[in-house]
Protein backbone atom coordinates (compact mmCIF):
# COMPACT_ATOMS: atom_id res chain seq x y z
CA UNK A 1 0.00 0.00 0.00
CA UNK A 2 2.75 2.45 0.98
CA UNK A 3 4.72 1.64 -2.17
CA UNK A 4 1.61 2.20 -4.29
CA UNK A 5 0.95 5.64 -2.74
CA UNK A 6 4.60 6.63 -3.09
CA UNK A 7 4.66 5.60 -6.74
CA UNK A 8 1.45 7.57 -7.38
CA UNK A 9 2.91 10.71 -5.79
CA UNK A 10 6.10 10.40 -7.84
CA UNK A 11 4.10 9.82 -11.02
CA UNK A 12 1.88 12.85 -10.38
CA UNK A 13 4.89 15.03 -9.57
CA UNK A 14 6.66 13.92 -12.73
CA UNK A 15 3.53 14.58 -14.81
CA UNK A 16 3.19 18.06 -13.30
CA UNK A 17 6.82 18.91 -14.09
CA UNK A 18 6.31 17.73 -17.68
CA UNK A 19 3.17 19.86 -17.92
CA UNK A 20 4.95 22.98 -16.68
CA UNK A 21 7.88 22.42 -19.00
CA UNK A 22 5.72 22.05 -22.11
CA UNK A 23 3.36 24.82 -21.01
CA UNK A 24 6.23 27.29 -20.59
CA UNK A 25 7.74 26.13 -23.88
CA UNK A 26 4.43 26.64 -25.64
CA UNK A 27 4.07 30.15 -24.23
CA UNK A 28 7.57 30.99 -25.36
CA UNK A 29 6.66 30.04 -28.93
CA UNK A 30 3.75 32.48 -29.06
CA UNK A 31 5.00 35.61 -30.83
CA UNK A 32 4.57 38.86 -28.90
CA UNK A 33 1.96 41.21 -30.25
CA UNK A 34 3.85 44.37 -31.27
CA UNK A 35 2.93 47.59 -29.52
CA UNK A 36 2.26 50.87 -31.25
CA UNK A 37 5.17 53.03 -32.42
CA UNK A 38 4.88 56.67 -33.44
CA UNK A 39 7.56 59.17 -34.39
CA UNK A 40 7.08 62.91 -34.84
CA UNK A 41 9.22 66.03 -35.12
CA UNK A 42 8.85 69.32 -33.28
CA UNK A 43 10.65 72.66 -33.11
CA UNK A 44 11.30 74.45 -29.84
CA UNK A 45 10.16 78.08 -29.61
CA UNK A 46 13.63 79.01 -28.36
CA UNK A 47 16.94 78.46 -30.11
CA UNK A 48 19.80 76.55 -28.52
CA UNK A 49 21.97 79.68 -28.75
CA UNK A 50 19.77 81.27 -26.08
CA UNK A 51 20.12 78.42 -23.56
CA UNK A 52 21.51 79.35 -20.17
CA UNK A 53 24.03 76.84 -18.85
CA UNK A 54 24.33 78.12 -15.29
CA UNK A 55 21.12 76.75 -13.77
CA UNK A 56 21.04 76.07 -10.03
CA UNK A 57 18.04 74.53 -8.27
CA UNK A 58 16.43 76.65 -5.52
CA UNK A 59 17.62 75.60 -2.08
CA UNK A 60 14.63 76.29 0.16
CA UNK A 61 11.79 77.26 -2.19
CA UNK A 62 9.99 73.91 -2.07
CA UNK A 63 8.96 71.62 0.74
CA UNK A 64 10.57 68.24 1.23
CA UNK A 65 9.93 65.15 3.31
CA UNK A 66 11.93 62.19 4.58
CA UNK A 67 10.60 58.63 4.43
CA UNK A 68 12.05 55.25 5.21
CA UNK A 69 12.99 52.72 2.56
CA UNK A 70 15.12 49.61 3.08
CA UNK A 71 16.25 50.82 6.51
CA UNK A 72 17.44 54.10 5.00
CA UNK A 73 16.11 57.63 5.14
CA UNK A 74 15.16 58.86 1.67
CA UNK A 75 14.03 62.32 0.62
CA UNK A 76 11.54 63.76 -1.84
CA UNK A 77 10.62 67.32 -2.77
CA UNK A 78 7.07 68.29 -3.63
CA UNK A 79 4.64 70.96 -4.75
CA UNK A 80 0.97 70.33 -4.09
CA UNK A 81 -0.94 73.56 -4.68
CA UNK A 82 -4.41 72.61 -3.47
CA UNK A 83 -5.14 69.65 -1.23
CA UNK A 84 -7.63 68.02 -3.61
CA UNK A 85 -7.19 64.28 -3.06
CA UNK A 86 -8.50 63.49 -6.57
CA UNK A 87 -5.67 65.29 -8.38
CA UNK A 88 -3.20 63.46 -10.63
CA UNK A 89 0.33 62.75 -9.43
CA UNK A 90 3.53 63.03 -11.45
CA UNK A 91 6.75 61.60 -10.05
CA UNK A 92 9.78 63.44 -11.45
CA UNK A 93 13.28 61.96 -11.76
CA UNK A 94 16.22 64.37 -11.92
CA UNK A 95 19.40 64.13 -13.96
CA UNK A 96 22.88 63.25 -12.75
CA UNK A 97 24.44 65.60 -10.16
CA UNK A 98 21.05 67.23 -9.52
CA UNK A 99 18.32 66.68 -6.94
CA UNK A 100 14.55 66.62 -6.91
CA UNK A 101 14.22 70.35 -6.30
CA UNK A 102 15.42 71.03 -9.86
CA UNK A 103 12.52 69.00 -11.27
CA UNK A 104 9.91 70.65 -9.04
CA UNK A 105 11.24 74.00 -10.20
CA UNK A 106 10.84 72.98 -13.84
CA UNK A 107 7.30 71.59 -13.39
CA UNK A 108 5.72 74.05 -10.97
CA UNK A 109 4.06 76.08 -13.76
CA UNK A 110 2.39 73.02 -15.31
CA UNK A 111 1.38 71.76 -11.86
CA UNK A 112 -0.16 75.08 -10.88
CA UNK A 113 -2.06 75.38 -14.15
CA UNK A 114 -3.46 71.83 -14.08
CA UNK A 115 -3.79 71.27 -10.31
CA UNK A 116 -1.22 68.49 -10.20
CA UNK A 117 0.66 67.04 -7.27
CA UNK A 118 4.31 66.77 -8.28
CA UNK A 119 6.85 64.80 -6.27
CA UNK A 120 10.57 64.53 -7.02
CA UNK A 121 12.67 62.08 -5.00
CA UNK A 122 16.45 62.28 -4.71
CA UNK A 123 18.39 59.35 -6.12
CA UNK A 124 20.47 57.44 -3.58
CA UNK A 125 23.66 58.06 -5.55
CA UNK A 126 24.15 61.61 -6.83
CA UNK A 127 25.79 60.18 -9.95
CA UNK A 128 22.38 58.96 -11.08
CA UNK A 129 19.60 56.43 -10.71
CA UNK A 130 20.11 52.66 -10.56
CA UNK A 131 17.88 49.61 -10.30
CA UNK A 132 19.98 48.39 -7.39
CA UNK A 133 19.54 51.45 -5.16
CA UNK A 134 16.25 52.76 -6.59
CA UNK A 135 14.24 49.70 -7.68
CA UNK A 136 10.50 49.45 -8.22
CA UNK A 137 10.00 48.76 -4.51
CA UNK A 138 11.51 52.19 -3.79
CA UNK A 139 8.78 53.84 -5.87
CA UNK A 140 6.09 51.76 -4.19
CA UNK A 141 7.34 52.96 -0.79
CA UNK A 142 7.49 56.53 -2.06
CA UNK A 143 3.92 56.42 -3.36
CA UNK A 144 2.66 54.93 -0.11
CA UNK A 145 4.19 57.81 1.85
CA UNK A 146 2.86 60.41 -0.60
CA UNK A 147 -0.65 58.94 -0.49
CA UNK A 148 -0.65 58.92 3.31
CA UNK A 149 0.60 62.48 3.68
CA UNK A 150 -0.78 64.23 0.61
CA UNK A 151 -3.34 62.15 -1.29
CA UNK A 152 -3.81 61.73 -5.04
CA UNK A 153 -5.90 59.91 -7.63
CA UNK A 154 -4.52 56.37 -7.72
CA UNK A 155 -5.82 55.99 -11.29
CA UNK A 156 -3.73 58.92 -12.53
CA UNK A 157 -0.11 58.34 -11.55
CA UNK A 158 2.61 59.28 -14.04
CA UNK A 159 6.39 59.29 -14.30
CA UNK A 160 8.74 61.79 -15.96
CA UNK A 161 12.51 61.69 -16.11
CA UNK A 162 15.37 63.73 -17.52
CA UNK A 163 18.75 62.31 -18.62
CA UNK A 164 19.73 59.70 -15.99
CA UNK A 165 16.16 59.96 -14.71
CA UNK A 166 14.89 59.34 -18.25
CA UNK A 167 16.92 56.16 -18.59
CA UNK A 168 15.68 54.93 -15.22
CA UNK A 169 12.05 55.80 -16.00
CA UNK A 170 12.37 53.73 -19.18
CA UNK A 171 13.22 50.64 -17.16
CA UNK A 172 10.40 51.30 -14.68
CA UNK A 173 7.93 51.57 -17.58
CA UNK A 174 8.68 47.93 -18.43
CA UNK A 175 7.80 46.70 -14.95
CA UNK A 176 4.48 46.00 -13.32
CA UNK A 177 4.48 49.46 -11.82
CA UNK A 178 1.63 51.71 -10.61
CA UNK A 179 2.40 54.31 -13.31
CA UNK A 180 -0.19 54.82 -16.03
CA UNK A 181 2.08 56.71 -18.41
CA UNK A 182 5.75 57.64 -18.71
CA UNK A 183 7.44 60.58 -20.45
CA UNK A 184 11.17 61.14 -20.66
CA UNK A 185 13.60 63.72 -22.02
CA UNK A 186 17.18 63.27 -23.20
CA UNK A 187 17.77 59.74 -22.05
CA UNK A 188 17.24 56.07 -22.95
CA UNK A 189 18.61 52.69 -21.89
CA UNK A 190 21.30 50.98 -23.92
CA UNK A 191 20.28 48.15 -26.24
CA UNK A 192 22.43 45.76 -24.17
CA UNK A 193 20.68 46.57 -20.89
CA UNK A 194 17.29 46.72 -22.55
CA UNK A 195 17.71 43.17 -23.87
CA UNK A 196 18.36 42.02 -20.31
CA UNK A 197 15.17 43.58 -18.95
CA UNK A 198 12.76 42.97 -21.85
CA UNK A 199 12.28 39.19 -21.37
CA UNK A 200 10.68 39.84 -17.98
CA UNK A 201 8.76 42.97 -19.04
CA UNK A 202 5.23 43.41 -17.74
CA UNK A 203 2.28 42.81 -20.06
CA UNK A 204 0.65 46.07 -18.92
CA UNK A 205 2.01 48.03 -21.91
CA UNK A 206 2.54 51.31 -20.07
CA UNK A 207 2.69 53.99 -22.78
CA UNK A 208 5.96 55.92 -22.96
CA UNK A 209 7.12 58.91 -24.98
CA UNK A 210 10.73 59.91 -25.62
CA UNK A 211 11.69 63.54 -26.26
CA UNK A 212 15.14 63.79 -27.80
CA UNK A 213 17.06 66.68 -29.32
CA UNK A 214 18.56 65.97 -32.72
CA UNK A 215 21.79 67.60 -31.47
CA UNK A 216 21.99 65.75 -28.14
CA UNK A 217 25.65 64.86 -27.58
CA UNK A 218 24.97 62.11 -25.02
CA UNK A 219 21.98 60.21 -26.44
CA UNK A 220 21.88 60.19 -30.23
CA UNK A 221 18.89 59.77 -32.52
CA UNK A 222 20.02 56.51 -34.13
CA UNK A 223 20.46 54.62 -30.85
CA UNK A 224 17.29 56.01 -29.28
CA UNK A 225 15.31 55.07 -32.39
CA UNK A 226 16.60 51.49 -32.07
CA UNK A 227 15.56 51.44 -28.41
CA UNK A 228 12.07 52.74 -29.18
CA UNK A 229 11.52 50.24 -31.99
CA UNK A 230 12.81 47.34 -29.88
CA UNK A 231 10.46 48.25 -27.05
CA UNK A 232 7.56 48.49 -29.50
CA UNK A 233 8.40 45.14 -31.10
CA UNK A 234 8.29 43.61 -27.62
CA UNK A 235 4.74 44.81 -27.04
CA UNK A 236 5.18 48.28 -25.53
CA UNK A 237 3.40 51.38 -26.83
CA UNK A 238 6.15 53.86 -27.67
CA UNK A 239 6.28 57.38 -29.11
CA UNK A 240 9.38 59.34 -30.08
CA UNK A 241 9.41 63.10 -30.59
CA UNK A 242 12.54 64.51 -32.17
CA UNK A 243 13.21 68.11 -31.20
CA UNK A 244 14.96 69.83 -34.09
CA UNK A 245 18.33 71.45 -33.29
CA UNK A 246 17.77 70.84 -29.57
CA UNK A 247 20.61 69.45 -27.48
CA UNK A 248 20.78 67.81 -24.03
CA UNK A 249 20.10 71.01 -22.07
CA UNK A 250 16.72 70.86 -20.32
CA UNK A 251 16.39 73.82 -17.99
CA UNK A 252 15.68 76.56 -20.55
CA UNK A 253 13.42 74.47 -22.78
CA UNK A 254 11.57 72.77 -19.91
CA UNK A 255 8.26 74.71 -20.17
CA UNK A 256 7.77 73.57 -23.77
CA UNK A 257 8.93 69.99 -23.18
CA UNK A 258 6.90 69.57 -19.99
CA UNK A 259 3.72 70.81 -21.63
CA UNK A 260 4.20 68.31 -24.46
CA UNK A 261 4.86 65.59 -21.89
CA UNK A 262 1.75 66.45 -19.86
CA UNK A 263 -0.37 66.47 -23.03
CA UNK A 264 0.81 62.95 -23.78
CA UNK A 265 0.24 61.70 -20.23
CA UNK A 266 -3.20 63.28 -20.04
CA UNK A 267 -4.30 61.79 -23.36
CA UNK A 268 -2.91 58.39 -22.31
CA UNK A 269 -5.05 58.49 -19.18
CA UNK A 270 -8.13 59.41 -21.20
CA UNK A 271 -7.59 56.49 -23.58
CA UNK A 272 -6.99 54.13 -20.67
CA UNK A 273 -10.28 55.08 -19.00
CA UNK A 274 -12.36 54.27 -22.10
Amino acid sequence: MFKTVTFSVIALTFAFVIYLTFNNYYKAQIPLEPGEFNITESTLPISASRYKKGYKAPISKYKSRQFNYSAKSRKYHFYEGTTDKSRPLIVLLHGSQRNGASMIDMWEGIARKNDLLIVAPDSWNKQGWSLRSDPLSFFNALLEDVQTNHGFNSEKIYLFGHSSGARHASFISLMDSPFHGVAVHAGAPSIKNLNIVLPSASSRKTPIIYFLGTDDHIFNVEDTLKVAKLMASSGQNVSLTLLKKHNHWYYTAAPYINQKAWNFLYISSQLRSK
